[in-house]
């Protein structure tokens, strides 16, 4: 009695499972899961929580997806203030905002949503990168309040990145406080804000200070007294960057101790000008013994051939007794 190919394929199924037949018209589950899994991370993070409305499969292989992601990144740009109709060119009476959550364009009535449920979904927040161009900070303080209040959130890397001078987030300093016993990498944030936000329980890594939230004209007196403030909170950092407009004077006082209380290791100094040093400055000799790799940049309009920076370089040396060499660079 003869056996027919179906039924053949369908005994050796059962015994032998390496020999059985999966239709065309199926996908295996693995596959499948790593389909969704990637489509997750490419995805418009919209269109990607939209997925897990297709099946139970996918809604499985999306959460696993967002629950890796320990990388927030929230953007605000400015809202554009005029449209052109026709050849004319008319103002914008109530503009959008322009915010943009894990790379994707979300509408500001949703922005919040779209939040919360990353934040149900991620298994730990480790780093958020924040871009803030919109002089409004209604938007980002409400995006940043949940942020704060998760449980979920124990950042170790926060950067922020700002276009506007003068513009002080005092939000930042909230989000510090929250992360501060996690928190190892802060990058390009307001001076002022790391003084509110900084306390002793942080051991940093690397810290990235701006006068720019102190505005374009602010007066050493104002940036002296958010030093000290960080002096205070016994806050330390091994590797300090350092951005202003105002040139970074080594033989301050308060400069040098700021140095020393905050335990600083390395110097990454960005300047618009040279600092205005006394003829008879009152530094001592080898003050500033733990530091011991500087870097010096000039921010130029163009590129020139000479660093103006370099002429400051014997009473840098003298200062900080245990760098050998001070490399400089231009920014513009």
């Amino acid at each position: 009695m003869s056996t027919t190919p179906s039924k053949a394929t369908e005994d050796l199924s059962i015994f032998n499972p390496s020999c059985s037949y999966v239709p065309d018209d199926q996908i295996c589950p693995d596959l499948l899961d790593g389909i969704f899994a990637h489509v997750a991370r490419i995805a418009p993070i919209k269109k990607a929580l939209e997925l897990k409305k297709i099946n139970a499969q996918a809604e499985r292989s999306i959460t696993r997806a967002l629950a890796r992601n320990n990388h927030l990144r929230i953007d605000i740009h400015e809202p554009a203030q005029y449209r052109m109709i026709g050849l004319n060119r008319e103002k914008i009476k109530h503009p959008d905002p322009i915010i943009y959550i894990q790379g994707s364009h979300v509408p500001a009535a949703e922005a919040e949503a779209i939040l919360l449920l990353i934040l149900k979904d991620v298994t730990i927040l480790k780093r958020l990168s924040i871009t803030v161009e919109d002089p409004d900070l209604t938007n980002l303080d409400l995006l940043l309040d949940h942020v704060i209040k998760c449980e979920r959130v124990k950042l170790e890397v926060l950067q922020v990145h700002r276009r506007k001078g003068g513009q002080s987030i005092p939000k930042i300093a909230q989000l510090i406080k929250a992360n501060a016993k996690t928190l190892k990498v802060i990058g390009r944030i307001g001076l002022q804000e790391a003084a509110e936000g900084c306390v002793e329980e942080m051991k940093l890594d690397r810290l990235s200070l701006m006068t720019f939230d102190l505005g374009l004209d602010a007066s050493s007196n104002r940036i002296f007294d958010n030093l000290a403030t960080i002096i205070r909170s016994k806050v330390t950092f091994k590797h300090l960057s350092y951005t202003s407009f105002i040139g970074f004077d080594p033989t301050d006082e308060l400069i040098q101790n700021f140095l020393d209380a905050c335990g600083v290791q390395s110097l990454r100094l960005t300047m618009m000008k040279g600092p205005y040093i006394s003829p008879q400055p009152e530094y001592m000799v080898g003050k500033v013994r733990r530091v011991q790799h500087i870097e010096m940049g000039e921010v130029v309009d163009k590129p020139n051939i000479f660093n103006s920076l370099i002429t400051y370089e014997k009473i840098f040396l003298k200062v900080f007794p245990n760098v050998d060499d001070i490399h400089y660079f231009q920014q513009w």
